[in-house]
């Protein structure tokens, strides 16, 4: 895992170099079906869930176009989920 927030891409990088084989498009949806992301359309679309951010989870960059960013903490407590199998 990385030391410092990384893109939802790089996060599915690093997962499969982990042993756990999913897309980019898989994690998102993963992520949203979850309830860690917003999955409504607008504005906050792929954007973090207030819970998902006060769990310390991810972080959003960015000032006009604003992504969100996997924080050390989210990247472990995302692979113990996902090696896991959770699904809700």
């Amino acid at each position: 895992m990385e030391n410092k927030p990384i893109s939802i891409e790089e996060y599915a990088a690093v997962l499969k170099e982990n042993g756990i084989n999913i897309s980019v498009v898989g994690l998102f949806a993963w992520l949203r079906n979850n309830r860690y992301l917003h999955s409504r359309n607008g504005k906050e679309f792929n954007l973090p869930t207030q819970r998902s951010e006060k769990m310390g989870l991810f972080i959003v960059s960015g000032e006009k176009l604003k992504y969100p960013r996997i924080t050390e903490k989210g990247q472990k407590y995302f692979f113990e989920k996902l090696l896991a199998g959770e699904k809700k």
